[in-house]
């Protein structure tokens, strides 16, 4: 994967001031889930439900050991859980998810639904 490509996408680094697991699980439960969909119908390998507990899993340990994580590390832990013929479909998925849920996360902290 290219650093060069995700460093623009990882510039802003996921807000603490929540819990992280929440948002954690819901990335991982969502990027699988329209990873499958993705992959319906198609020649091509889906993930399992295995892969989303990896993911969680995978960056609970990051979070914990460095206190913080970035856009560039759910997208990587994403990246590393999919087969390797089916990474560059699972890093485009990820960046799509991974964006989406952080704009809804920030404006919910803006509206004072999350402090």
């Amino acid at each position: 994967m290219e650093r060069n490509s995700l460093e623009s996408f990882a510039q802003e680094e996921l807000n603490v001031r929540i819990e992280p697991n929440v948002f954690i699980e819901q990335f991982a439960v969502e990027f699988v889930s329209k990873f499958r969909d993705l992959g319906q119908g198609k020649d091509m390998t889906i993930p399992s439900t295995r892969q989303s507990i990896a993911i969680a899993k995978l960056l609970s340990a990051r979070y914990m050991k460095h206190g913080k994580l970035s856009g560039e590390d759910f997208v990587n832990t994403a990246v590393v859980t999919s087969f390797p013929k089916v990474q560059k479909t699972a890093e485009g998925v990820a960046k799509d998810t991974f964006s989406r849920l952080f704009s809804k996360m920030k404006a919910n902290l803006r509206a004072g639904i999350i402090e």
